[in-house]
Order: structure tokens, then sequence, then C-alpha cells
């Protein structure tokens, strides 16, 4: 099978030229609503400065320009979820530019005039492209202030970044940058031999969650105990000293368990009328905190009624309403409650069962064929694409299958990829158990070609740049110096209105 076109693109560059200009350069007076930021709390500090979402803000141009990249990748930034990842990364290079800027102060630097007119003389030029005193004169002195202020800022900001990431040459990165990391000549041919070689497969899935419900007789046979369900009433409250109460007014006839029910529970574990809600026996095992409690409830008669027993973070009194319900496995709807209690107690039953099925399904694979025994197995094969192995979707190399649903996620799952990737052309594997399947994987083709070295060469300088960036935010994070409160004012300012 072929391999995937390449998959950095001509458009993708440009985007990646972008992303390195407006990550440095951040406009004079950047814009901003003023009503969109009134009232907003910060996002979080450095150190005790607050990182703030107001007009003119450095955080407010870190996300306009965060969000214009965005846009320009094709993404949706209405959607919730990509909003809040842009607030993220805007906070992240907000924190990173304070750290740096303090970094310069504290060395002693100070910009130079000179320097601050060259920029300056930038914004003041006719349509030749020279510097025009006229238009310079013609611009006021807030204005001009406001802008010698907002490059001197900049320029002690980069004083650092140049220092610690490389000066961008004509805003491209380059291997010939001054300062910052260099970029070994072996470097990028390692890196595109990485990409080889692309592997295609065969795979046929074994879903977990279709597990015959026959299957579990025998196992629910032989823990009975656990799926009878208790006929029960609960009053559920906040403090121990309140279900106190209720019991003693319950019990002294001031009043019947069923109006306590309405006037103190809670309801939490009950339905409207006290009827409690999960009354299987392993189900009030794991409310009840004590294993005496459930014993003593498993005792209880009919219209009697315990004591105050700790539920969760509640506290309860239980009535027995009558005799336990013995369970009958020929009922699916007690089958779904065995069902769901091996699921999360037992799992391995689950499993077993299906690393069994996948392996006899291995064996006919490879003496009569991987479709035939898809057939007698009635399985769905699916076949990816050629790709790499690439642990965690290294941006660098071709990405691991998007479109095969069974393998969503597969490139964090060191497992499955050393089972796959050590297979010949031909081969089947054993069964692996991953994301709720059991997978048998033959491989159907190999490509030895790797990346084009030249073409990783382009933009290889780009992604180092990101990636220098994201650890510097990263241990920047774990110094202390940085509160990242972006979640929680995020969740109570935007998604909450």
């Amino acid at each position: 099978m072929a391999s995937k076109t390449t998959f950095i693109t001509v458009g993708s560059i440009i985007i990646l030229i972008l992303s390195a200009i407006t990550f440095i350069f951040v406009p004079a007076l950047a814009g901003g609503s003023a009503d969109q930021a009134q009232g907003i709390k910060p996002f979080g500090y450095y150190k005790k400065q607050p990182i703030e979402y107001k007009e003119n803000s450095v955080f407010l141009s870190m996300l306009e320009n965060t969000v214009e990249q965005r846009q320009q990748r094709g993404e949706n930034v209405n959607d919730p979820s990509v909003f809040y990842s842009s607030l993220n990364e805007a906070f992240n290079a907000t924190a990173l530019r304070m750290y740096m800027a303090d970094q310069v102060k504290e060395s002693g630097y100070i910009v130079p005039h000179k320097a601050i007119s060259r920029v300056m003389m930038q914004s003041f030029v006719d349509e030749t492209g020279a510097y025009s005193p006229k238009l310079y004169n013609a611009a006021s002195n807030a204005d001009k202030i406001a802008m010698q202020e907002s490059i001197k800022d900049e320029l002690t900001y980069q004083q650092f970044y140049y220092d610690l990431f490389g000066e961008i040459n004509y805003s491209m990165p380059s291997a010939n940058t001054l300062f910052g990391l260099k970029t070994a000549k072996s470097e990028v041919p390692f890196i595109a031999s990485m990409d080889a070689p692309k592997k295609a497969f065969d795979i046929a899935a074994f879903s977990v969650g279709a597990y015959p419900p026959e299957e579990l007789k025998p196992y629910a046979e032989a823990h009975a105990s656990l799926f009878e369900k208790l006929n029960c009433s609960v009053i559920t409250v906040s403090t121990k000293a309140e279900a106190e109460k209720v019991l003693k007014r319950v019990k002294n006839n001031e009043i019947t368990f069923e109006d306590a029910v309405a006037e103190y529970s809670n309801k939490n574990y009950s339905d409207a009328s006290g009827n409690l809600r999960a009354s299987y026996n392993y189900q009030i095992k794991s409310l009840v905190t004590s294993e005496d409690d459930f014993a003593a409830l498993l005792q209880l008669g009919a219209d009697q009624l315990s004591g105050v027993m700790q539920t969760g973070s509640f506290f309860s009194v239980f009535k027995c309403n009558g005799a336990s319900t013995k369970p009958d496995f020929n009922d699916l709807a007690v089958l779904e409650g065995v069902y769901n209690y091996v699921t999360d107690n037992d799992i391995a039953i689950i499993e077993d069962y299906f690393m069994s099925k996948a392996q006899d399904f291995a064996s006919q694979a490879a003496v009569n064929g991987f479709d035939k025994a898809c057939e007698n197995f009635g399985i769905t094969k699916v076949t990816t694409d050629a790709f790499p192995l690439n642990y965690y979707n290294n941006p660098l190399l071709n990405s691991n299958p998007m479109d095969v649903e069974v393998l969503a996620g597969v490139g964090a799952n060191e497992n499955v990829l050393k089972t796959l990737f050590a297979l010949k052309d031909g081969e089947v594997s054993s069964p692996v158990l991953f994301n709720y399947n059991v997978i048998v994987a033959k491989a159907v083709s190999t490509s030895t070609e790797a990346a084009s070295a030249d073409f990783l060469q382009m933009f290889y300088p780009y992604y180092t740049l990101t990636f220098d960036q994201s650890s510097a935010s990263q241990v920047l994070n774990n110094t202390g110096l940085v509160k990242n409160d972006v979640l929680s004012v995020y969740l109570e300012e935007f998604l909450a209105k």
C-alpha cells in the first residue's frame, strides 16, 4: 500500500512563518474591547503580577495573535475547547514574556534610545518607504510616547528571547542564527530517517462491550449473594448529628419514616418516596463505609430501622420494607447488573474471554488467511494506510492513523506499537488488548522510503523553535513563579455565560 502524501504542505509552512512572527512581534497599542474585558478576573499570576484580560494588555495581544493563528489553520475559534486552548496558550506566552523581561532588567540592560528610534521610524514612512518627518510630526505626543514605551518593552523582551532561542533572520529561523540552540548537520537526516519504515495493517477487533450475557451465568451463580436486592428505604442527610436527630424522632413516633423522608432527606440515594435506588448487595456494600454496617443491614427484619450509617460524604438511616429479592439469572436486567459489577470489579473475566476468542481467530488467520478468519468470526476487517512508528505523534513524522477508530490514541500505547511494528509482511500478531477491544493485526506492506531531508530542512527550524518555547513554558510553570487559573476563570467567566 502506498505511503500517505507528504504531511507538511507549503500552506502549513506559511502558517508556521506567521506563527513565528506573531509570537515575537506584539503590536504597539494593541486593540481590544473594553466592554469584553470589564470585570473579568485575572487568569493567573506571574509572581504577584496579575495576567489580565483587559484593553492594551500583553495577554490580550497574545490572545489575539493566538486566535488569528488558529483561524489561519482552519480551526473553529468559537468552539469552547479551542477557545480554552487559546486562552491557555496565550497565558503561558504572557508569563514567559514577563519572566524574560524580568531577567533582562535584573541584568541591568537598558534599551538604547537609538534602537527605539530605529524601530519607531518604521511606523512613519511615506509611499516610497522612506522615513517621513511630516508623518512623525503629525502624530500626537501621547501616541508617540505610548509607542516608545511599547517598543522599549518589546526590545527588552527580545534581548533575552534571542539569547535563548536565537535571532530569526528575515522572520525565518535557520541553522545560521547567531544565538540560541544550534542544529547539527546530521540532525535533519536523522529525523527524516525516523519516518521509515511505514507499515500498513489489516485489523480485526473484538469489542469487550459485546460480551454475551449467557457467559455471565456461571460467574453470577457462584456469587449469587452479591446480586440479591435489599428492599429498603433510606433517609440521607449531611451530618451525623442531624441523622441521629431524625432517627430519634422516628423511634419516638414523633414523625413517620415516610414523612421524615419528605422533610429531611436529600434523596441522594433514593427516589422521591425514599426507596433505595441502587439496591443490589454489591452496590450497598460500596455505599456504606463500614463492613459492620453492611452486615447489620443484611440482618434487618421487616419494618426495622438501622442505626446511623455513614454513606459516602453523607449519613443515612435505613428502613427494611421486607425480604430481599433473590436474583433470577434468566432475567436480562439482572444479568445487566452482573455485567456492570464485573466491568467495575472483575474485568479480567471479560478480557480473558475475548483474548481466548481472538487467539482462536489468530490461529485460523495464520492457517486459512485473515479474510477467511474474519468471515468465520463475523468480523469487519479494517485496513490502515501505511504509517511510521511514531510514539506520541511527533509532528515531524507522519501521524498515526486518524480514521481507524479501533486504533484511536495508539501513538500513546507502547505495547500496541511494539506488537504492530514487530510483524513481518504477511505475519499475524498475537491478540493485544487496547481501547476496550482485543485486536489482532496482520502486516500488509512495508515501505522503507524516508521523508525528504531537503524538504524537512525547510520547516524543521520552526518546529524546533516551537518545541523550545513549549519547553521553556513548562520549566517556568514548574518553578512556582506562575499560578495558572485559566481553567477556573474560563468556566466561570466564559462557559457559564
